[in-house]
């Protein structure tokens, strides 16, 4: 009998920070956490841009230089910081990390996926031609 592959269970997730199309940003990092990956993107941006001729106040921003609003949006399953409502190009995405699953955790997942083939098979089964009929029926109604 041919052995069976290896299956994967997730081990980590982790919130990579990174400036497209900028490879002298010292802000490319690995967080555990969403939020401190924003809050430090978004500060490096701030300390890249905007700090500059050694006029850094403590926060590592240029004493003269306007600072602009930053907020993030988010698009396509990552998070992009605006500046003004401008894009910056400093974006916060999820990096998952997998390892090798456990018997148990293959256990687990072999009954999940059973238990969801079940309640697949329970459901009143219907015709594509069926659903988009009542679809535009409804619509017509409405």
């Amino acid at each position: 009998m041919a052995e069976q592959p290896s299956r994967l269970a997730i081990a980590l997730t982790l919130h990579q920070a990174w400036w497209e199309d900028n490879d002298m940003w010292d802000g490319y990092a690995l967080y555990l956490d969403e939020d401190t990956a924003k809050e430090h993107a978004a500060r490096d941006y701030i300390a890249y841009e905007y700090c500059c001729n050694g006029n850094c106040d403590d926060e590592g921003t240029d004493e003269h230089a306007a600072l602009p609003e930053l907020t993030w949006s988010e698009e396509y399953g990552r998070w992009h910081l605006l500046a003004d409502g401008v894009a910056t190009n400093v974006q916060v995405s999820t990096a998952t990390v997998y390892r090798t699953a456990t018997e148990r955790e293959i256990r687990q997942q072999d009954a999940l996926h059973a238990a969801e083939k079940a309640e697949r098979a329970n459901r009143p089964q219907r015709s594509l031609t069926e659903a988009f009929a009542d679809i535009a029926a409804a619509r017509a109604s409405a």
